[in-house]
């Protein structure tokens, strides 16, 4: 989750839950109205229904709008297995806290958002953006480390965009790989971007941050 708190966690405020796929970097981001547990498994159901591929497991971090009865039994009835993090240690989730940085902090910044607007605004972002990050953003993957001395030297594979890395695995049956094929070839790509940059203006107006002027 990323908190849309601004300078203070007090009171209400929105957040963004991002979900990342591990094997392919296919990401879904949803708008949450707070972090109560229903409101977080809202985001979540929402997020894979929008994925191209059923979900077999979630892993997630400590926080408390996970470690609960109610994403629990959402689980237990949509048979996912559920795991979590250890406490303190964010490389546990190292996947989703690179992309939480290039999709939602990078864009919507650290502004407070709490409103109703805010929320349909994100909401509107979100759906423009992922399309954006899943067909044309390619992506490189970790392949293998190698001890040299005291340094460490990182092999990368090619770079190649989740949607690509998705039809690659072979996963996909031929409905929903035509389906997907479809919705690449609709995409304009500059459109794309200038609406993604409307929605931020939106975004913006929507920002309760204060007039910082110096008054003589």
């Amino acid at each position: 989750m990323v908190l849309h708190c601004g300078e203070s966690t007090e009171g209400f405020y929105l957040a963004t839950l991002t979900v990342v796929d591990v094997a392919t970097g296919w990401i879904e981001l949803r708008p949450a109205w707070g972090l109560g547990a229903t409101r977080v498994r809202g985001a979540l159901h929402r997020s894979v229904l929008a994925m191209p591929v059923p979900l077999r497991e979630l892993h997630t971090d400590n926080g408390g709008e996970f470690i609960n009865h109610s994403l629990k039994e959402w689980c237990r009835q949509h048979g996912v297995r559920f795991s979590r993090g250890r406490g303190y240690k964010k490389n546990d989730q190292a996947y989703v806290e690179q992309r939480n940085w290039l999709a939602v902090r990078r864009v919507a910044g650290y502004d407070r958002y709490d409103t109703k607007a805010a929320f349909d605004t994100l909401e509107r972002l979100y759906k423009l953006q992922r399309l954006q990050l899943n067909f044309f953003r390619p992506v490189s993957k970790l392949r293998g480390k190698e001890r040299i001395g005291a340094k460490t030297k990182k092999r990368y594979d090619t770079p190649k965009t989740p949607y690509q890395r998705l039809v690659e695995s072979g996963v996909l049956d031929n409905a929903t790989k035509l389906r997907l094929q479809q919705q690449l070839e609709a995409i304009n790509p500059a459109e794309l971007n200038r609406r993604i940059e409307t929605a931020l203006r939106r975004l913006w107006d929507c920002t309760e941050r204060k007039d910082q002027r110096k008054v003589g």
